[in-house]
């Protein structure tokens, strides 16, 4: 058996004007050129906030937790053929601001959800919508080559918590370095043995799946 339980720590690279992608990015960069307009690929998340709302700390927040996520403000190019990422200056692009009815809301937002242009920087997308007296609808949406599921959680946790003024640890390690390492990981001997392993594993006569089927 394969032996799982060796843990490695993540490098920090050197700073340098590209970065590898990982397999994901790589995955998430193509499909989007394949479907231009889809938004897919979009992670949009809303918020109704009540209460007293102070529109500049919400910017500043913004500002510090794109300074502190360099995947928020990196861009994507192909270069010799090869995906590749660059961490660009860290800058909050402001969002739109609307007063509109609640009942409004709604639509501006479904409106809102539009496809990203990978080639292009940002990936992130804001919008702001006070909708009644000390009462908002915050709109944050990203492209999936910068997030997922989780990371979004890590990122509107840091949000709410730069707003509320808590200090926060900095992070030891950003995407770029995981991306470096995974790709040299997919790489190495240890990969290739495990790939070894499987293969040998279902080499000659692999038996029929017999699991039922409601149908075809």
């Amino acid at each position: 058996t394969q032996n799982c339980s060796k843990r490695s720590s993540i490098p920090i690279v050197e700073n340098k004007e590209y970065y590898s992608v990982s397999y994901t990015q790589r995955l998430m960069y193509m499909s989007q050129l394949l479907h231009e307009k889809s938004n897919a690929y979009n992670i949009p998340m809303i918020f109704e906030i009540t209460g007293d709302l102070d529109i500049d700390r919400l910017i500043n927040t913004f500002e510090k937790l794109i300074q502190r996520h360099e995947i928020l403000h990196t861009s994507f190019y192909v270069i010799d053929n090869n995906i590749v990422q660059k961490i660009e200056e860290a800058q909050f692009i402001p969002f739109e601001y609307i007063e509109v009815s609640e009942d409004k809301a709604p639509e501006i937002i479904k409106r809102a959800i539009q496809p990203f242009n990978v080639k292009e920087y940002p990936l992130y997308r804001t919008l702001l919508l006070k909708i009644g007296q000390n009462k908002h609808v915050l709109f944050f949406d990203m492209h999936h080559i910068i997030t997922d599921g989780v990371s979004f959680n890590i990122v509107i946790e840091d949000l709410m918590n730069i707003y509320k003024g808590k200090e926060i640890t900095p992070l030891k390690i950003q995407y770029k370095d995981y991306s470096e390492w995974h790709n040299k990981f997919m790489q190495s001997e240890e990969l290739i043995n495990q790939e070894k392993y499987w293969l040998d594993k279902f080499k000659g006569d692999i038996p029929k799946l017999s699991m039922q089927l409601d149908f075809q």
